[in-house]
């Protein structure tokens, strides 16, 4: 069986693990309890007994190295829109309230400015919609299907092209972002290129640029 060197191990194991690796880049990490925790792993791929000692500095060379290489092209493209006056409300998941849903999207569809999302659990329906529609909604939804609701939200939406599902760790790192600058998720959707945040509209300025950061910043680099 080929076995490796002991920089050789410790970079597969942050190869596999986006989060560990962030953290490392980002000094966060304490890189001696962290030798202890991957201590079998590396002895494992070594194929002998080592010291945490020489894992400490392998995983120092590692970080050290990762700040040298510093940004990388990411052959990546993205748009980013932001929408205001949103509200989100979650029903009982019922025939009866998927067919209404249906058609508050026939309904609501045709108009290009309005915000409007939903997905299905196996207990809700949650409905996030521009508030212009809100009334349509209160209309066709019975109050007592009602969950939750909330009001005064804006959505983020990225629109992604080139190699984003290739590229581990995107919503980790804009989600790390976000929470770094204090700010709450109400709700979080993604797609195949699409990935949209509700926050509350009094955060949506610091939401806006936090993530104009993560991506100029934190998502160009070599993690």
């Amino acid at each position: 069986m080929l076995t490796m060197t002991i920089s050789q191990a410790v970079k597969e194991i942050l190869k596999n693990n986006t989060v560990i690796s962030q953290m490392l880049s980002e000094n966060l990490l304490s890189v001696s309890s962290y030798s202890k925790r991957i201590k079998a792993k590396v002895e494992s791929l070594v194929g002998k007994s080592v010291n945490e000692s020489a894992i400490v500095m392998a995983l120092r060379r590692a970080e050290e190295e990762s700040r040298i290489r510093g940004k990388r092209e990411i052959d990546l493209e993205y748009e980013m829109m932001m929408k205001s006056s949103i509200f989100d409300m979650s029903i009982k998941n019922t025939g009866e309230n998927s067919i209404k849903i249906m058609e508050i999207l026939k309904e609501v569809r045709s108009d290009s400015s309005a915000f409007f999302n939903f997905s299905l659990s196996q207990e809700e329906i949650n409905i996030t919609l521009s508030e212009k529609y809100k009334t349509l909604v209160s209309e066709r939804i019975k109050e007592c299907d009602i969950i939750s609701k909330c009001t005064n939200l804006s959505g983020i939406t990225i629109t992604f092209s080139g190699n984003f599902l290739e590229t581990p760790g995107v919503i980790y790192l804009a989600l790390s972002r976000l929470a770094r600058d204090g700010v709450n998720i109400t709700e979080i959707f993604s797609t195949l290129n699409e990935l949209t945040f509700i926050i509350n509209s009094a955060d949506a300025a610091r939401a806006y640029s936090a993530l104009e950061s993560f991506l100029l910043s934190d998502f160009s680099q070599d993690i």
